[in-house]
C-alpha cells in the first residue's frame, strides 16, 4: 500500500474539464477519477452521480465501490475548480497537508456560536433535524452526546447560537428602501429584545471550507456513510463534511498545522484581479504563490 487517489468533483456536468484537469494533474498524480453529476460518457475514470451540487458530500456515498482502492493510503478531494500548488504530487503530498497513513485533513473546523457575524451555514446547522418525516437518519448517526464529545475531541465545542450568528445585518443595505426601513426596525428590535436569546441545536454540527479534505484508507467507507445520510438530510455541504470528518477521525490535520496555507478567492473582484495578474494558467503555474491552493479558478475562463 501506498500513495494517493485523486477524486475530483464536479459541482456541474462540465465535460471540457475533464480533459483539462487531467492535463494538469496526469504528471504528478497516476491514480486520477472524477465524480460528475449526470454523466453519460464512456470514459471508465469518470463517475457518474445524482445528487444537488449543495450536497456533494452525498456523490461520495454514490461512488465509494468505484473510489475505493485498496492499494493506496489516502483518497485526496478537491473541487475541479479549485488549483493545487504545483509541487505537490503523490509522492510529497504527506508533507504538504501535514497527514501520516493515520490521519485525515481538511482546512479547517468552525464552530457556530464562535462566529462574530453571520453566515448561511448558521442557519443551515440550526434547521437541520435529525428526524423529519421525509428522513429519519437518528439511528444512522451517533447520539448526540457521542456527537458532541467527538467534536470536543477536535477542540470543538457545541453551545447554542444568538442572533448575531443568525441575523444577517449587511443584506439589508441591499434590499428597496422601504423593505430596507422595515427590516433595520426589525433588526433593531430583536437585537434590543431578543439579543441574549439562546438557540439550541438539534444535532452537534460544525462548519468549514470544503473545497478539498483527504480521508485514509480506514475513513472511507465511514465517511460515504454519514456523507450519505446528512445528503438524504438535506444538510449543505459545508456543514456535513466538516461534521462527518471530525466525527469519524482519530487524527485530524487543519490547515493550522501545514506550512502553507489556501488561498480562497470569494469576491468576483478578488477573482478578476488574480486573472489579469497571471493573464494564462500557465504563466499561473509556472509562478505559483505560496499557497497550498487556490480556489476557485474558472478553467474556462483562462487560456493556456
Amino acid at each position: 500500500m501506498g500513495g494517493v487517489k485523486l477524486v475530483v468533483i464536479y459541482n456541474h456536468k462540465y465535460l471540457n474539464n475533464i480533459s483539462k484537469v487531467e492535463e494538469l494533474y496526469k504528471d504528478r498524480f497516476f491514480n486520477i477519477c472524477h465524480l460528475m453529476p449526470f454523466y453519460q460518457g464512456t470514459k471508465s475514470n469518470v463517475y457518474t452521480v445524482y445528487e444537488n451540487s449543495h450536497r456533494f458530500n452525498g456523490f461520495i456515498a454514490q461512488a465509494v465501490d468505484k473510489i475505493q482502492d485498496i492499494s493506496v493510503d489516502h483518497y485526496l478531494f478537491i473541487a475541479d475548480d479549485l488549483l493545487l500548488h504545483p509541487a505537490i504530487n503523490q509522492n510529497n503530498y504527506k508533507e504538504f497537508f501535514n497527514v501520516n497513513v493515520n490521519s485525515n485533513f481538511i482546512s479547517e473546523l468552525i464552530s457556530f456560536h464562535n462566529l462574530t457575524s453571520f453566515w448561511h451555514r448558521s442557519v443551515d446547522a440550526l434547521n437541520f433535524k435529525p428526524k423529519t418525516s421525509s428522513a429519519d437518519i437518528s439511528k444512522e448517526m451517533p447520539s448526540f452526546e457521542e456527537a458532541k464529545e467527538r467534536l470536543q475531541y477536535h477542540g470543538c465545542s457545541v453551545l447554542p447560537l444568538t442572533i448575531k450568528q443568525l441575523e444577517n445585518r449587511n443584506q439589508i443595505s441591499e434590499l428597496p428602501i422601504i423593505l430596507r426601513t422595515f427590516k433595520t426596525v426589525k433588526y433593531l428590535v430583536k437585537k434590543l429584545f431578543f439579543s441574549q436569546k439562546k438557540y439550541e441545536l438539534a444535532y452537534p454540527l460544525v462548519g468549514g471550507y470544503s473545497d478539498i479534505f483527504i480521508l485514509n484508507q480506514t475513513s472511507l467507507k465511514p465517511f460515504a456513510h454519514y456523507s450519505g445520510v446528512f445528503a438524504a438530510s438535506n444538510l449543505f455541504v459545508e456543514v456535513a463534511i466538516p461534521t462527518t470528518m471530525a466525527l469519524i477521525s482519530e487524527n485530524l490535520s487543519l490547515e493550522t498545522a501545514t506550512k502553507l496555507k489556501g488561498l480562497t478567492l470569494w469576491s468576483d473582484k478578488d477573482i478578476t484581479s488574480l486573472k489579469n495578474k497571471y493573464i494564462s494558467l500557465d504563466n499561473l503555474i509556472n509562478n505559483f504563490p505560496d499557497h497550498l491552493y487556490i480556489h476557485p479558478i474558472k478553467l474556462s475562463m483562462w487560456t493556456t
